[in-house]
């Protein structure tokens, strides 16, 4: 194994392999980030950039067959000497605070087109919530407010929810047929 295998399996780029660790089904990938991901945030300085501690980062991958597969990540904090930053780098494989990779997000999002989300949870061996949350990001990613440039036809409908006085009103693009606001 090496670090040629996380790049090209896993897109993990920056990452410098140290090890691996086979524990009752899983994979656990040791690895730390390289210096080419060390760059100061604010100023884009790499030549005045100290490392300045270090933390762990447990992510979850994409499974490799049927064994749930891990990256234990060191991370060093920077500063910066010329503008005073000092931060955690930011990774491109991951989004935010997530613990999961964006390669094993946009996995699940795939098995989801064929299998419902507890199904595509109990494949991937992680909670129904985190597939939840997963693909309510994609939903919005993919549905966020459409573009009204080339709008020419909008046609308004209200409807009863249920008995008594719950109204909805959508807003659709006639010509495409496509709801553009509902409230």
């Amino acid at each position: 194994m090496s670090t040629s295998l996380l790049y090209h399996a896993f897109g993990l780029k920056g990452v410098k392999y140290n090890s691996i660790e086979y524990k009752g089904g899983t994979t656990i990938f040791h690895a730390e980030v390289t210096s080419s991901l060390e760059c100061c945030p604010v100023c884009h300085s790499w030549k005045t950039v100290r490392r300045k501690g270090s933390k762990k980062r447990i992510l979850r991958m994409i499974p490799i067959g049927s064994r749930q597969t891990f990256l234990v990540l060191k991370i060093w904090r920077i500063r910066c000497e010329d503008c005073g930053c000092l931060r955690w780098p930011k990774l491109h494989f991951v989004k935010g605070k997530r613990r999961h990779t964006k390669r094993f997000a946009r996995f699940a999002i795939d098995l989801l087109h064929w299998m419902t989300i507890s199904g595509t949870a109990k494949v991937l061996s992680v909670g129904w919530d985190v597939i939840k949350d997963i693909h309510k990001e994609y939903l919005r990613r993919r549905y966020k407010a459409p573009p009204l440039k080339n709008l020419r036809y909008l046609g308004i409908d209200e409807f009863s929810i249920r008995k008594g006085h719950s109204y909805m009103s959508i807003f659709v693009d006639l010509e495409s047929g496509r709801i553009l606001h509902a409230v």
